[in-house]
């Protein structure tokens, strides 16, 4: 993990900000509700993707938290029960806990190797989160009597944002680049936070609106 990095917007520094942002709305409007379970995966992913893809050389056990945890957040993206989603929650917090204790070498005696291959486990996150926007859309297009009541504005930008942030960043990691990609990504993050905001305040829903 590099802290300058870390701390640039058009790079780690990107998925940094959605996780302080997701962070300070969770902890502002959730606290204390059943909902605030929904916000931790997310939080704790776009964390972990910062940090992994904030080191040149990522450790191989750093990659593959950051890489359950984004599958953690997807697993409970359907109305599940408060209880499953608290037990999702710690187990993105011990994924997170295992990362964090790794960059700070407790791990280094077992796990000396650190590879440039690493950082493309980042990519089952960026799918993850690709595809589950992309079948929140689809469900609600196909599936709802009246699809445009399935899509409210905030949900467009909020998943919106995400799936194409996702999609983006997952082609710039395989090497596919086009002029402007990293300022294109950073208005996508832009765009899925402005959508989180307006979900926890104008719709009372958690980072996840429900059906």
């Amino acid at each position: 993990m590099e802290f300058d990095k870390l701390m640039d917007i058009k790079g780690a520094g990107k998925w940094a900000l959605l996780s302080v942002v997701y962070l300070i709305l969770a902890l502002a409007f959730l606290w204390g509700r059943w909902e605030f379970a929904y916000a931790i995966p997310y939080i704790l992913g776009f964390a972990s993707v910062a940090i992994v893809l904030s080191s040149d050389e990522p450790e191989l056990i750093a990659a593959m938290c950051a890489a359950l945890i984004g599958l953690t957040s997807v697993a409970i993206s359907e109305p599940i029960s408060g209880l499953l989603a608290s037990s999702a929650a710690w187990i993105s917090g011990v994924l997170f806990a295992i990362l964090l204790l790794n960059e700070f070498g407790v791990f280094k005696e077992y796990s000396p190797y650190s590879t440039k291959t690493a950082k493309y486990l980042v990519l089952v996150s960026f799918l993850a989160w690709f595809f589950w926007a992309l079948n929140y859309f689809i469900s609600r297009i196909i599936y709802w009597p009246t699809p445009t009541a399935g899509l409210p504005f905030e949900t467009v930008l909020n998943h919106g944002g995400i799936m194409l942030l996702a999609l983006n960043e997952a082609l710039a990691l395989l090497g596919i680049k086009y002029k402007n990609q990293e300022v294109v990504s950073v208005i996508f993050a832009l765009i899925a936070i402005l959508g989180a905001f307006l979900l926890v305040t104008q719709l009372g829903w958690g980072l996840h609106l429900l059906p």
